[in-house]
C-alpha cells in the first residue's frame, strides 16, 4: 500500500436476483505522507481560481502574500509580498489586477508585473472586496458583533476617494456577477438580507427578505449555503425593497444524511458539474466532497480526501479540513486547499475526478 490513504472496493456477491452484488469500500491509511498532497506556506485567508490558465490565487498570513500556484505543474508561478496580514481577496475578470483587504488598508496588485501598485487607506477591517466599474472597487467591514450596523463603501482607486453607501451589517459578503455590471451582497450575521448592487452609479438597486449566507455562483444561477438554487436573472432584475423573499428552483441533492451547511461549492463548466463541501456539525467539514450534476442537480459522485496530514516522518500527524476545492479547466483534477484541525498549517491534495 502506498503511503496515506488507500481504498478499494470488495463485490460481494447475492443470491439476490435483483442485487447480485453488494460493493463494500475499505480504506487504509499507512504511515507516512501523501503524494499527491503539497504542503503550502503560510496562514490562507482568500482563494481563488482562474479556470482558464488553472492557476489558483490565494492571500495568506504569516508570511503575507498574494500567491499564483499552477496547479497543473502543482507549484508556486509566482509571489506578491504584501506589506500587512490580508484579510481579503478579489481579482479582476481578466485576472491582470487583485485587491487585497486588509486592517485599514487595500493594496492594488498588478498581476502582470507581480507587483503592489499603491495602497489605500481606508476605514474598518476589510471582510469582503470586489472590483466595481470605471476605475471603483466596493469592500464591506468585518467586526466581532463590536461594530454591527455599517454601510458599504465605495474606493475611486485613481484618487483613493472613499464614498459611504447604504446600510448593511457587520461581515456582509460581497461578490461581483460575472459579466454584468452588479455586485450581490449578503448578510452572514443576520437571519436575512440579500442586497443587489449596480456598480455604474454605485448604489443598491434592491434589497430581499431572504438568506444565502454564503453563496457562489454557476452559470446563470446562484447556490446558496444552504443548497438552494435560485436563478440570477429573478435578483438582478428586481428593484426596490422585495420583502416576499425568492423562489428556489431546486437544492442539491446531497444524500440522506443530515447536513448543517455548505462551506464552499465549486462551478465547473467543462463537466456541467458542481463540487461541494458540507459541515457534518457545527464545528467538523466532512471528510467527503460531492459532485452534483449542474442541470438537475442530482448527486454524481462523491470524493474522500485525506484528512490526516503527515509532512515527513518526523512529524507527528493532524487532523485537516477541506476549506475550498477548485477542478482544473479539464474537470479532470480537483485541487483541495486543507487546513490543519487545530493549526494553521495549510496543504493541497490533488483528487482525479472520475469520467
Amino acid at each position: 500500500l502506498s503511503p496515506g490513504l488507500n481504498s478499494a472496493t470488495i463485490y460481494l456477491k447475492s443470491n439476490d436476483a435483483n442485487n447480485p452484488s453488494y460493493p463494500v469500500t475499505v480504506i487504509a491509511r499507512m504511515p507516512g505522507g501523501n503524494a499527491n498532497v503539497r504542503a503550502l506556506e503560510g496562514n490562507i485567508v482568500d482563494a481563488t481560481f482562474d479556470e482558464s490558465t488553472n492557476i489558483l490565487y490565494y492571500v495568506s498570513a504569516q508570511p503575507n502574500k498574494l500567491v499564483a500556484y499552477d496547479v497543473i505543474a502543482k507549484t508556486v508561478v509566482r509571489e506578491v509580498v504584501l506589506g500587512k496580514a490580508p484579510t481579503s481577496l478579489a481579482v479582476s475578470e481578466d485576472f491582470t489586477k487583485a485587491l487585497v483587504g486588509h486592517g485599514g488598508v487595500i493594496s492594488v496588485v498588478n498581476l502582470t508585473s507581480q507587483s503592489v501598485a499603491k495602497t489605500i487607506e481606508v476605514t474598518g477591517i476589510l471582510a469582503d472586496i470586489e472590483f466595481a466599474a470605471d476605475g471603483w472597487c466596493a469592500y464591506t467591514e468585518g467586526g466581532n458583533y463590536n461594530i454591527q450596523w455599517t454601510n458599504i463603501y465605495w474606493v475611486n482607486l485613481s484618487d483613493d476617494s472613499v464614498t459611504k453607501g447604504s446600510t448593511i451589517y457587520e461581515d456582509c459578503m460581497i461578490k461581483k456577477v460575472p459579466k454584468q455590471d452588479y455586485i450581490i451582497g449578503s448578510e452572514k450575521e443576520l437571519s436575512a438580507g440579500i442586497y443587489v448592487y449596480d456598480i455604474n452609479n454605485r448604489s443598491e438597486k434592491a434589497e430581499f427578505f431572504e438568506s444565502f449566507k454564503s453563496f457562489w455562483f454557476a452559470d446563470n444561477y446562484i447556490v446558496s449555503s444552504n443548497g438552494n438554487i435560485y436563478r440570477l436573472s429573478d435578483i438582478v432584475s428586481k428593484d426596490g425593497y422585495i420583502s416576499g423573499g425568492l423562489s428556489p428552483i431546486g437544492n442539491l441533492q446531497y444524500s440522506t444524511d443530515n447536513y448543517y451547511d455548505i462551506p464552499w461549492i465549486n462551478h465547473c463548466n467543462t463537466t456541467h458539474s458542481i463540487f461541494a463541501l458540507k459541515n457534518q456539525d457545527y464545528q467538523t467539514v466532512s471528510s467527503l466532497i460531492y459532485q452534483f450534476e449542474d442541470n438537475d442537480y442530482t448527486l454524481v459522485n462523491t470524493y474522500m480526501y485525506d484528512n490526516l496530514y503527515q509532512p515527513d516522518a518526523q512529524t507527528t500527524a493532524y487532523e485537516v479540513e477541506a476549506r475550498y476545492v477548485f477542478a482544473n479547466s479539464l474537470g479532470t483534477e480537483l485541487s483541495v486547499l486543507r487546513k490543519g484541525k487545530n493549526n494553521n498549517n495549510w496543504s493541497v491534495e490533488f483528487i482525479s475526478v472520475q469520467q
